[in-house]
């Protein structure tokens, strides 16, 4: 860290020392009071410090605002983000902030409220964004089942019970479950077919496995 031996204001040698004080920096409106470190001169009175202590009070008055309100923090999203491996497009796909919006906040600014309180909502309930994941990705991509199976995972629903979602996406199927007999179209045959052994279950009825063919639109 650069240390001053001499003011920059008036050229005074020796006449630095390095104190601690209490700023308000403005967030959101809000004046959010920060402890830190500054020098200040004692012949001319004047109060400076290296850029990056500036930007160190901003972002722990950013800090500060986001635990007194519950606000995500960068640290906490690209958490979320890697553990699902989403990228920012797949995030903007799913809750619709823009691409650039969340950028900004993977680099410290603030999520306005609305968007503070939808990311709040997918990272602490997965059922949320299991809803929203299934509205947007419309991908059967092996990415995309793989990223599905963890979300359905986090809320113990059995990859068994969710297949027809899961594995077969847009692919026309029918399960009955009470009369025991499963119907697929013709469309899920072709040419490098991907054989999954499933096995269907449902309260009071019995349990079957079945081999069934599938082609699972990249």
């Amino acid at each position: 860290m650069f240390e001053f031996s001499f003011c920059p204001v008036c050229g005074e040698d020796n006449s630095v020392e390095k104190i601690r004080i209490t700023k308000e920096i403005p967030i959101r409106g809000e004046k959010i009071k920060v402890e830190g470190e500054v020098y200040r001169c004692s012949s001319c009175g004047e109060e400076f410090g290296p850029l990056e202590d500036t930007f160190d009070f901003i972002e722990n008055a950013r800090q500060i605002y986001r635990n007194k309100y519950n606000i995500p923090s960068p640290s906490d999203i690209k958490q979320f983000m890697g553990e699902y491996n989403f990228s920012l497009r797949d995030m903007e796909k799913i809750t619709g902030i823009a691409f650039k919006t969340m950028d900004r906040y993977l680099k410290g600014a603030i999520p306005d409220p609305s968007n503070a309180n939808l990311l709040k909502t997918i990272m602490k309930y997965p059922e949320v964004l299991l809803d929203l994941f299934d509205q947007n990705i419309v991908s059967n991509s092996p990415k995309y089942i793989k990223i599905r199976n963890k979300i359905l995972h986090k809320i113990k629903i059995p990859f068994e019970q969710d297949c027809t979602s899961c594995i077969f996406g847009n692919v026309a199927s029918i399960i009955e479950w009470k009369s025991e007999k499963i119907e697929y179209s013709d469309e899920i045959f072709s040419k490098n077919i991907q054989k999954w052994k499933v096995e269907f279950s449902a309260p009071k009825e019995k349990k079957w496995k079945k081999d069934i063919i599938d082609s699972l639109v990249a």
